[in-house]
């Protein structure tokens, strides 16, 4: 339970800066701080929050609305024994709160769980710096996420960089936001005090971006990042409506078999993030609510489920985020307490029209991956050679047939319209696409105009 205090107070204190009154997106530096290992009778744990520039402005003493949780108590003045990593932020923090954990949980659990946390929240805030500092028996841990240029569109503020979702090489996702989706407010909700509109807002994407069309598997993996209307994280397990991995698309009508997996594989408690020192930006991907594998499982005749094509396996980012409208009250740890209580009964009633949302955002980036993976370059069967333009009869007249055919059926059409062209889908393709166009030097022609 311990544990769970912890978060609790952390949860609180992101609550309040995720939920800005004036719709600005915030700006400045976080830091985290959890020190154990004092002297004796002295604090056993505390978790220390400040922040510097306008992110300041939102840690006030009335955030914690009821109180800081059973077992957590706050400390007046500076934090004591702040670890070494700190200082920088600590010695420019216009504000600063630290807690005394009574019954300190076991706390390299607890190191990964914040972090995670603290990594999750901050892909909803990308122009914030975040600092994670943990000094327990005198093992320093730090990691740092500096600000990065935000993806910004229907209300919504989210880093692109795909290591935080697919690990290195790192390359700039396009996402690519669906319609809202309306939510019923269970009656037990209402009845508890909850008020206002809910609505869920799909968002998808495709990594790593760049494999070109028919180099690489459809996909290999579906993962799903739920976060509240404060842009915080749900904590664990997810709501089982969106386990389904129906809710999300016909994957049978695009020939893929989709398997739940572990939806969460937090590092062992054996083997904590590395306390040697302090470390330079994490690189480690933010780990999904719910994670589907993916394979290419075709109808009897329709292409070889065992063909493997060359390229990066493909990942689909799918993030819901809630949003909630109240014109009599804002949205502050005691709501969210109350949504995430209801979280499931409210999915489970907004099914139907969560299925047609997310489907009318995913089919047709399903179905634009298909058509590529099932139509890879034909030159690529004959030993890999690129595909040449033969722009007259003597381009031909030097080939050699090839064995067990005749140099009539050997050779290509010499007319640019007669090149093989990719069918057209008349839904406009996903823009995670758009940076999978290929190019001349790989030997692959597109052509949706011919000449």
């Amino acid at each position: 339970m311990a544990e769970e205090a912890v978060r609790a107070v952390l949860e609180q204190l992101l609550v309040a800066l995720g939920t800005p009154k004036n719709g600005e997106p915030r700006r400045g530096a976080l830091l985290v701080a959890l020190t154990a290992g004092g002297a004796l009778g002295g604090p056993l744990c505390t978790l220390t929050v400040a922040a510097t520039g306008p992110l300041s402005r939102d840690l006030d003493p009335e955030t914690l609305g009821g109180g800081a949780p059973r077992g957590v108590q706050e400390l007046p003045g500076a934090p004591p024994n702040p670890p070494p990593c700190c200082g920088r932020i600590l010695a420019r923090a216009q504000v600063q709160r630290s807690f005394q954990i009574c019954h300190p949980p076991p706390l390299s659990p607890a190191r990964g769980s914040l972090w995670r946390l603290l990594h999750r929240t901050s892909l909803v805030h990308p122009e914030v710096e975040f600092h994670f500092c943990a000094s327990i028996d005198g093992n320093v841990t730090s990691r740092r996420l500096s600000p990065e240029p935000p993806w910004a569109q229907a209300g919504t503020r989210l880093r692109v960089q795909s290591r935080h979702f697919t690990g290195p090489p790192c390359s700039r996702l396009r996402p690519s936001p669906g319609l809202p989706l309306p939510l019923p407010v269970p009656p037990p909700l209402a009845a508890a005090g909850f008020g206002g509109d809910l609505e869920l807002l799909p968002v998808s994407a495709l990594g790593p971006p760049g494999t070109p069309p028919g180099h690489g598997p459809p996909l290999c993996r579906v993962q799903l990042y739920l976060f509240d209307p404060a842009g915080v994280p749900v904590p664990p397990p997810a709501p089982p409506t969106l386990q389904d991995p129906s809710l999300l698309g016909d994957w049978g009508g695009f020939g893929l078999a989709v398997t739940p997996l572990n939806p969460q594989n937090p590092p062992d408690p054996k083997n904590p993030p590395d306390p040697r020192g302090c470390c330079e930006d994490e690189e480690e991907p933010v780990p999904p609510d719910v994670t589907f594998g993916v394979r290419w499982d075709p109808p009897e005749g329709d292409g070889d489920p065992q063909t493997s094509p060359e390229g990066d396996p493909k990942t689909l980012l799918v993030f819901l985020f809630l949003r909630h409208r109240d014109p009599f009250g804002g949205y502050d740890a005691g709501t969210r307490r109350l949504l995430l209580a209801q979280l499931e009964p409210t999915l489970r009633l907004g099914r139907p029209a969560l299925a047609r949302g997310l489907r009318a955002l995913l089919h047709p980036l399903l179905g634009e991956l298909r058509r590529q993976h099932q139509a890879p370059p034909k030159s690529s069967a004959g030993g890999g050679g690129r595909r040449r333009r033969r722009k007259g009869p003597g381009a031909t007249a030097a080939r050699t047939p090839r064995s067990g055919r005749s140099e009539g059926q050997d050779r290509a059409p010499s007319h640019p319209s007669a090149l093989p062209v990719l069918p057209v889908s008349p839904v406009l393709p996903h823009p995670s696409l758009h940076q999978l166009v290929p190019v001349p030097s790989m030997g692959f022609i597109f052509s949706t105009h011919p000449q």
